[in-house]
């Protein structure tokens, strides 16, 4: 059974469809794994206090990212599936090399 979290006041999707949060202010576009894109008025700071009981990484400040959709990794950069590459901030390197 697929658990659903509300992505917003309306919005509510199974985690495993997102690929990708980013932030853009107090609104958060969400990048689903068949290739589309939603917007919502939820910050990306309260969505990841929702998703902290699945697989997601924060790789910088603006992003928060599904760890079953990185194909490569590096100190510097996650690559995933869709071939988008993210660049992970100087602070949060180490931590994150050992979550992966």
């Amino acid at each position: 059974m697929e658990k659903l979290v509300s992505f917003g006041s309306r919005k509510e999707l199974d985690p495993a469809q997102v690929n990708f949060l980013k932030a853009d202010n107090n609104y958060t576009f969400i990048y689903l794994k068949d290739g589309s894109r939603l917007l919502t008025s939820t910050t990306l700071k309260k969505l990841e206090n929702r998703l902290k009981s699945f697989a997601f990484l924060r790789p910088n400040r603006s992003l928060l990212v599904n760890i079953q959709f990185i194909k490569m990794s590096n100190s510097e950069t996650l690559i995933l599936e869709n071939n988008d590459i993210i660049k992970i901030s100087r602070r949060r390197q180490k931590r994150l090399i050992e979550e992966i």
